[in-house]
């Protein structure tokens, strides 16, 4: 059955395909591999709840029966990577971070997860456990770089934005990391300290030609500083890689009106 559910997937027909998994289930009660993929299914058409249940069934149930061929991670660290991506979806910050958490446990270099712990515990506004992640990390020795990212969010959360740009700075002569150009492009631009986004945007932009994110974000940035010229530019690029993106349709659209009304060529 499962083999059925995996061709109805990539057929595009997810409905049906979970259709399958509730008629597999009937008949094995508890099957991992139809439970994982139900959950999958479910979230992604949109059944959250749904889908927690499944993951939840899964992570709970002991399954050491007669299921010697299943991959063993849907029974663990890819249960709980999947809800914790669940829980952030749902913004519910606190369960998002307590499954990353649990990612953790099967893999603690598990870059992604380390990522979104501390995204959660961000988001939260988690000043403690931010604390504590920054030490876990220091201590982990994965990445120098993620420790300071954390250290910089802890710094934003206490009201000290600047401060945290001056470490994510020093941070990105030292080692060029992507990671932190990406948190620079993120402080910078959330606090609009536009003269120093620019330059971050400009490097990201360059860096990954291909991401439309990055040129609406630098349109949107030269548009308040009324270089439309450039606005134009950078919206018109984002726009080939994601056509009538409403977003960056407005940026255009105003910066074409301010340079005709300005007769900036």
């Amino acid at each position: 059955m499962a083999l059925i559910v995996q061709a109805y997937t990539e057929l595009g027909r997810r409905s049906t395909a979970l259709g399958s998994c509730v008629q597999g289930l009937r008949v094995c009660p508890g099957d991992p591999e139809l439970l994982f993929r139900k959950g999958t299914l479910e979230q992604s058409l949109g059944d959250l709840a749904a889908a927690e249940q499944s993951y939840r069934l899964l992570a709970q149930s002991p399954h050491d029966r007669h299921f010697s061929s299943v991959d063993r991670g849907i029974l663990g660290i890819k249960c709980w990577h999947n809800l914790a991506i669940l829980y952030h979806q749902r913004a519910d910050h606190a369960a998002a971070a307590e499954a990353w958490r649990r990612v953790l446990e099967f893999d603690r270099q598990n870059r992604i997860a380390w990522r979104g712990l501390m995204d959660a515990l961000a988001s939260s506004a988690d000043c403690v456990g931010l604390q504590r992640l920054c030490e876990e990390l220091r201590d982990s020795g994965l990445s120098t770089d993620m420790a300071t990212i954390g250290q910089a969010r802890l710094l934003e959360l206490r009201g000290q934005p600047r401060e945290a740009l001056e470490q994510l700075k020093c941070a990105m002569t030292a080692s060029g990391s992507t990671e932190v150009l990406h948190e620079l492009c993120a402080l910078t631009f959330t606090h609009q300290f536009h003269d120093e986004a620019e330059p971050w945007l400009e490097e990201l932009a360059h860096r990954f030609p291909e991401d439309p994110a990055a040129h609406h974000n630098l349109a949107a940035l030269y548009f308040h500083k009324r270089e439309h010229y450039k606005a134009v530019k950078s919206a018109q690029l984002s726009l080939e890689l994601r056509p009538n993106h409403p977003d960056t349709q407005r940026i255009l659209n105003m910066a074409l009106t301010e340079r005709l009304a300005t007769n900036i060529d």
